[in-house]
């Protein structure tokens, strides 16, 4: 059996895959040199010499044999692309019909109302009187890592954009896995957003760290929140839900910003402190069957950072970066724009501070050697 993995950055879920013992092909933006080393694959970027766009995928998919597909980051907001991918293959993940109605806000904000989970106050264009006082974020609504984040300066909102309040906390995500029928959390992990030293954009995704400890009290309503989204949509495989964990009436909440219905990023830490492949899990939940058991992580904390670049620059000598835990390896000679990912880096640690310091240490030392300080 082939699997075709698919996304804007596939990397970290082909690995999962093979690791998995999947044979696997991959389709993706960057072909990344440690993706392309052990897997055939064909890139956007290195096959076509274009910028991403979800339809170029479809084209170089016609290049592999595969029996089934399974989609990662950006996929989830063209429904039509995975429809296509589909054809002829197993789904591996959410039909477009799902995808659909689950990335629909306004949906969204009906279900939670509806079912008294707390989350941002969420407007959308018509509605910006709602917003004259606190602070808020405009959105895209098809938006993916951070992108089109910015701080809303009263504006009249265009179609393809809402608001949502701007609460202080920290940003978090959780990884569920469903059945169409049953939802499981499997683990909670931090978010790094708009770290100085990772990036220059203020609200970018740069990568997560796990574990996340949350009271008792805040998990269950995770837990709750995986079941009404389950149940509203059929939900099936791994599948995340963003979140900020603040305060509200003394205690702390969290609230849902963002539900991702595909494998996410933090997946590969999660593999790491878990010691193997959740991809046969999410192959099982794909197909109706809810793995029992609790997972059992082993102590300490793991993290992964995604550097992007301050200037425009060309990577060299980078033979040697999979042994210094870096990973979405550029090939040698390659550019890299400024503002774009240049690699993603690993770190472990017993504590969480030594985590997050063995990262940005890490994002230092490459600066230093690629001479983007």
């Amino acid at each position: 059996m082939t699997l075709l993995a698919a996304g804007y950055s596939v990397r970290g879920l082909a690995q999962s895959a093979w690791r998995g013992g999947w044979t696997v092909v991959a389709v993706d933006y960057f072909g990344d040199r440690d993706l392309a080393e052990r897997v055939p694959t064909r890139s956007v970027r290195g096959d076509r010499g274009e910028g991403y766009s979800a339809e170029a995928l479809v084209d170089l998919a016609r290049s592999f044999e595969a029996d089934s597909v399974v989609y990662t980051g950006g996929l989830e907001n063209h429904g039509e692309v995975v429809a296509a991918l589909a054809r002829g293959r197993e789904l591996l993940g959410n039909d477009p019909f799902v995808l659909r109605r689950v990335r629909d806000w306004r949906l969204l904000r009906s279900l939670f109302t509806e079912e008294a989970i707390p989350f941002p106050r969420t407007l959308f264009p018509g509605e910006e009187i709602g917003a004259r006082e606190g602070r808020w974020l405009s959105k895209p609504v098809g938006g993916a890592g951070g992108t089109g984040l910015r701080l809303y300066g009263g504006e009249r909102l265009r179609e393809g954009r809402l608001l949502q309040e701007f609460l202080p906390g920290l940003p978090a995500s959780a990884t569920f896995l469903c059945d169409g029928r049953r939802s499981r959390l499997l683990g909670l992990t931090e978010q790094l957003v708009g770290h100085r030293a990772l990036t220059e954009r203020p609200f970018a995704w740069c990568g997560n760290v796990f574990p996340l400890e949350l009271s008792d009290e805040g998990r269950r309503l995770l837990e709750r929140i995986g079941d009404v989204l389950v149940r509203a949509f059929g939900l099936k495989g791994l599948n995340g839900v963003d979140f900020i964990v603040t305060e509200r009436d003394g205690r702390r909440w969290p609230l849902p910003v963002e539900v991702n219905p595909r494998p996410a990023a933090s997946l590969e830490i999660l593999e790491a402190a878990w010691g193997g492949s959740l991809f046969p899990f999410h192959v099982a939940a794909c197909r109706g069957f809810l793995p029992d058991g609790d997972l059992s992580f082993r102590e300490g904390f793991w993290g992964k950072a995604v550097v992007y670049a301050r200037r425009s620059l060309n990577v060299s000598c980078s033979g040697d970066w999979y042994d210094k835990n870096r990973r979405d390896i550029p090939h040698d000679g390659e550019s890299v724009a400024a503002g774009s990912p240049v690699c993603t880096l690993l770190a472990e640690a017993k504590r969480r501070d030594g985590c997050i310091g063995a990262l940005l240490e890490g994002a230092r030392v490459l600066r230093d050697e690629i001479g983007d300080r």
